[in-house]
């Protein structure tokens, strides 16, 4: 995500449309970067209400590094700081429509108001997840649609899904 935003900075668009295309890539490369430090910080960091978020977690990487760097590791409060701005970053740069394989603002909004459950921020969590089931292009499937769906690539609840295809497919 790092290597990708530094070479979008330095590209120049020449139209509206351009701009909006590097704008999408730039909020995917945001998210997708606060996915990665999120399930880091989940899986080597402990939970942001012990010790309210000063226990160590993993370092926040924004810049590209050169292989063997060391970098020190961040409090967990910081790595959740900088998976919030991100994310807050990323939102509006996102399209909204559904787009199947990639992440959207609402795929964003979405792991946001994961981020603070996960956080403990109650109020944030329940208005930015409402405003997902509300407003998103997203709903929930019924019993009967369930076992149907998993036929079709991208269901009415997908809001983000990885995309496997037959190359991706080693045998494995």
């Amino acid at each position: 995500a790092n290597n990708i935003l530094a070479m979008l900075e330095g590209i120049e668009t020449e139209t509206s449309a351009d701009e909006t295309i590097k704008n999408d890539m730039i909020g995917q490369s945001l998210a997708i970067r606060a996915l990665a430090h999120f399930a880091l910080v989940n899986a080597y960091g402990l939970p942001y209400s012990h010790n309210g978020g000063s226990s160590l977690g993993v370092p926040v990487i924004t810049t590209l590094l050169v292989p063997d760097a060391k970098t020190a590791r961040s409090t967990v409060a910081e790595v959740y700081a900088q998976i919030i701005t991100d994310l807050t970053t990323a939102i509006p740069l996102l399209s909204e429509s559904k787009k199947g394989g990639y992440i959207n603002s609402w795929a964003a909004k979405t792991l946001l108001a994961r981020v603070y459950l996960y956080k403990e921020d109650n109020t944030n969590a329940y208005a930015t997840a409402v405003d997902v089931i509300n407003n998103s292009p997203y709903s929930l499937m019924s019993g009967a649609e369930y076992v149907d769906s998993w036929a079709s690539d991208f269901s009415s609840e997908s809001i983000f899904s990885c995309v496997n295809n037959q190359a991706d497919n080693g045998g494995g």
